[in-house]
């Protein structure tokens, strides 16, 4: 009887390991494809990973939909996969601010990351306009 649950336990850690391997090999394979702007293949093999709740691979998809690489240019689901991402505790993770209408600053006004955000990766997303007040100094992209 133990010799069986051994040999059981061992079944299921392989398997197991090889699905790990096999994920990772699809999400490089994606990567490659996304490299070389084959974006329909990168989309194709992205797509069950981020669904699958792949951090990387929602980050990446996020991405396409924000830039419409291989997809129909989509800030809603762009923010959808940022935010499942980094829910995750991606360390690309990306930050969208939305806005329903407008965003303005004051005068001389500092938008200050912290806790290592990188101004790459916030995006503020604004409904109709962005108005910077004079000398205002400003972190992040605007999606208006």
């Amino acid at each position: 009887m133990h010799s069986w649950l051994q040999r059981f336990s061992l079944c299921a850690l392989t398997i197991l390991l090889c699905a790990g391997l096999s994920a990772g090999a699809d999400l490089a394979s994606a990567n490659r494809a996304y490299e070389q702007k084959d974006y329909a293949t990168a989309l194709k093999e992205l797509a069950p990973l981020a669904e699958q709740g792949n951090a990387e691979a929602q980050f990446d998809l996020g991405r396409m939909y924000l830039m419409g690489q291989g997809v129909l240019k989509d800030p809603d689901q762009a923010i959808k996969w940022f935010k499942a991402s980094a829910a995750q505790g991606n360390a690309n993770a990306v930050w969208v601010f939305q806005m329903g209408s407008t965003l303005t600053t004051g005068t001389t006004a500092n938008i200050a990351l912290i806790g290592g955000a990188q101004a790459k990766n916030v995006w503020w997303q604004v409904g109709s306009s962005a108005t910077l007040g004079t000398g205002t100094t400003f972190r992040g992209n605007i999606l208006a």
